[in-house]
């Protein structure tokens, strides 16, 4: 005879433990690299909770008092992992690190990315025209909150992408306070209606000085799909509403490109093979080497820094030139990477440089006074220099500072090759 109750509270059992391994398996799940923590803030100018996902470069985690330049991207739930990819490839060499805020424009889209309400409104679309509103969120709310709960600095650069477009390039002309760096990719300017976006922005174009800020606006071909045979000279000449979209951003960008006595840092990009939503790839890595051209070091000075011919007070010149150029572009004191320098002297060390090796292993102690590694680093040095006292001195520092069992065990193995 089955014993049917006995088969239920075995099969109630099984499913019991396999969903508990399940889930102990889902929990310790290791990912190759995870984005975009969740988070929300509580908006009084919105009436509503809306959603952020916040991507905090991993040097955090070496450096607690380490902050980074925001980038505010719209449209987060899309653009956050295409733009933290690019970073990816490009953080610490042509751009620094960044923390990325994508904003949730999920529960009405139209109605935060357009600055204006038109006077005749579809009453089958959604109500447009909260851009402002949205903005002042952005403005009033946003960046507040994450300025207080993440370890932000005040160097800020914003993203948008079709309508987001429009909204950055609204944010510019009337709201531009808030960032230094503006990415504007197929804006849709042509979606004013009754409000002529295109007359209004040239006229701020040639009326108003954009001191210490920069605009980036990428142009996908969206014509070929039209099949008309034209190309971005004679669309302009186009009066068909198909073309309406791009004739817009292109009369903008040659309006922007001749306008030279508003000192707007300004920049386009026409983009043959791309569509309106391939374009984001392209367009936001041009973007952002764009606006950070002067991010990179110089090869030349490292160069001649490594020269065993320039003198260590040269060197040291020459390298705390750089960090000078960086913060007059950021506009605060930026003190060079911790590691950049470590690199350097450890190069310099295995070049047979010691006394410049030494100079730049001192600086980063006198730059990183909390950090044991600047420590451990001169140990190294000292050590290569058959040096031990001074090897163990510094490497107690770094003990005594991390408490770490690394460091112990090399005082150990120093003290017995005394």
């Amino acid at each position: 005879m089955i014993n049917k109750p006995l088969i239920i509270l075995t099969i109630s059992l099984i499913m019991i433990i396999h969903n508990s391994l399940f889930s102990q398996s889902k929990k310790d799940q290791q990912y190759l690299f995870e984005i975009g923590l969740v988070d929300s803030l509580y908006s009084k100018t919105l009436g509503e909770y809306r959603k952020i996902w916040v991507h905090v470069p991993e040097s955090v985690t070496s450096d607690k008092n380490k902050k980074y330049p925001v980038l505010i991207v719209l449209d987060g739930d899309t653009q956050l992992l295409k733009i933290r990819a690019i970073l990816q490839q490009l953080e610490g060499v042509k751009v620094p690190e960044m923390i990325i805020i994508g904003v949730d424009n999920n529960t009405n889209r139209l109605r935060d990315l357009t600055p204006t309400k038109p006077h005749n409104p579809s009453p089958a679309s959604p109500l447009p025209g909260g851009g402002e509103k949205f903005t002042q969120f952005i403005q009033n709310e946003l960046l507040p909150y994450v300025d207080s709960k993440y370890p932000t600095t005040p160097y800020r650069t914003f993203f948008g992408h079709s309508i987001g477009g429009l909204l950055v390039l609204n944010s510019l002309f009337l709201n531009s306070a808030s960032f230094n760096n503006y990415i504007a990719i197929e804006p849709s300017l042509w979606r004013g209606g009754d409000y002529d976006y295109l007359k209004e922005y040239s006229t701020y174009l040639k009326n108003t000085q954009f001191f210490q800020k920069s605009l980036f606006v990428g142009v996908a071909n969206t014509m070929s799909r039209l099949n008309l045979n034209l190309d971005t000279t004679s669309v302009l000449k186009d009066n068909s509403r198909a073309t309406e979209h791009i004739r817009h951003i292109l009369t903008f960008a040659k309006t922007a490109s001749e306008t030279n006595q508003n000192k707007l840092n300004f920049d386009w990009k026409y983009y043959d093979n791309e569509d309106h939503n391939s374009v984001v790839l392209r367009s936001t890595y041009d973007a952002l080497c764009f606006l950070f051209s002067w991010y990179p070091e110089n090869k030349n000075d490292l160069m001649k820094i490594k020269n065993a011919d320039t003198p260590v007070d040269e060197a040291l010149n020459i390298f705390n030139k750089r960090n000078k150029e960086l913060s007059s572009h950021f506009g605060y004191t930026v003190m060079p990477e911790e590691q950049v320098i470590n690199r350097l002297g450890y190069q310099l060390l295995s070049m047979g440089q010691s006394e410049k090796s030494y100079a730049f292993f001192k600086i980063n102690i006198d730059y990183y006074p909390k950090s044991p590694n600047v420590y451990d680093s001169m140990a190294d040095y000292f050590e290569s220099e058959k040096d031990k006292e001074n090897a163990l001195k510094y490497a107690r520092i770094a003990y005594e500072i991390s408490g770490e069992d690394y460091y112990k065990d090399r005082i150990k193995k120093l003290e017995s090759n005394k």
